[in-house]
């Protein structure tokens, strides 16, 4: 998916207090200055700790399938709430 299309379809859950949703956002750069909507992806993570967490990935190295990339992420820093 496009970025803008993520913030997007985030707006839209956030802003609904109805929509219990909870998303764990896996979002790779090559540099932490290429990340778009860094500010607003932290807001909504801190105003929102039980529906939405955002994990950056800086680097170059994308040689992982994503299956893999989502089991070492959730291994080591996802709250198990969010993944349940």
């Amino acid at each position: 998916m496009r970025p803008y299309t993520v913030v997007q379809a985030l707006h839209a859950m956030l802003a609904n207090p109805d929509d219990k949703t909870r998303t764990v956002l896996l979002y790779g750069n090559r540099s932490v200055k290429d990340i778009l909507c860094k500010e607003l992806l932290d807001a909504w993570a801190a105003e929102h700790p039980e529906r939405f967490k955002v994990v950056y990935m800086i680097g170059s190295r994308w040689r992982l399938g994503l299956a893999d990339i989502a089991s070492r992420v959730s291994q080591r820093t996802l709250n198990p709430r969010l993944l349940r």
